[in-house]
């Protein structure tokens, strides 16, 4: 019964070493390097500029304690970067600090203001770095306009034969514009309605161009009137 007791007690004592000893080698290890990865390669971004907004934004102490050092800020911080979609950030065994980041990717360029938009409509920066090759919004941008832009702008990324085609856009009249890289006439598309009608109507008016061999000078073409195509030369 001693034996036991006293086998039970000393087993107690040796987990109870041991967890102290992790404790203490825990606290006592200081940060590494930060080690970077980008998710789909980065355009924006390097491991310098990220680097740099960690250390000097953060003004974090690389002989701080992982236990002290707070991970979930550094993930909320740098996602409130407007290049940064989502990070992930952890500590490795070796005390090296891993961030796992992936951009935004654009959608298309403002060019009188100089920036992105995403498909969220969050505004990126231009960059140094890369520069996307994404349509063009060309007249004065108002925030107030972002959704409009956005949405016609993913439903002619999203077709297969649009995406390819769909190079600017500007807005006239609370009226949406576009133009097509192979096509030299002005479309109006008017309002974000009928959607699925008007893209029907365009593929077969850009068929049927393409196919005429006799009038190839046209000015515009008008979606927004419901049922027909209004053509100026």
């Amino acid at each position: 019964m001693k034996k036991d007791k006293f086998f039970l007690l000393f087993t107690v004592l040796v987990l109870t070493t041991l967890i102290f000893y992790s404790q203490f080698k825990n606290k006592s290890r200081t940060n590494g390097e930060f080690v970077l990865s980008f998710h789909n390669g980065s355009k924006f971004l390097n491991d310098s500029l990220v680097d740099k907004l960690l250390i000097q934004k953060l003004q974090l102490d690389k002989n701080e304690s992982n236990l002290i050092l707070d991970l979930r800020e550094i993930e909320e911080f740098l996602e409130i970067q407007p290049e940064i979609l989502n990070a992930e950030v952890y500590t490795l065994p070796n005390g090296n600090i891993k961030t796992e980041i992936l951009e935004r990717k654009p959608v298309i360029r403002v060019l009188d203001k100089g920036f992105y938009l995403d498909e969220n409509g969050v505004k990126i920066p231009l960059s140094k770095n890369h520069t996307y090759r994404v349509p063009i919004f060309l007249n004065s941008f108002e925030n107030k306009n972002i959704d409009d832009i956005i949405f016609l702008t993913k439903i002619m990324l999203n077709d297969s034969f649009f995406k390819n085609e769909f190079s600017q856009m500007w807005i006239e009249n609370n009226q949406l514009h576009f133009r097509l890289r192979d096509f030299d006439f002005d479309i109006l598309w008017g309002r974000n309605t009928k959607v699925n009608h008007k893209i029907n109507k365009l593929k077969a008016f850009c068929a049927y161009f393409q196919g005429d061999t006799i009038n190839k000078i046209l000015k515009k073409i008008d979606l927004s009137i419901e049922n027909q195509i209004v053509a100026t030369e």
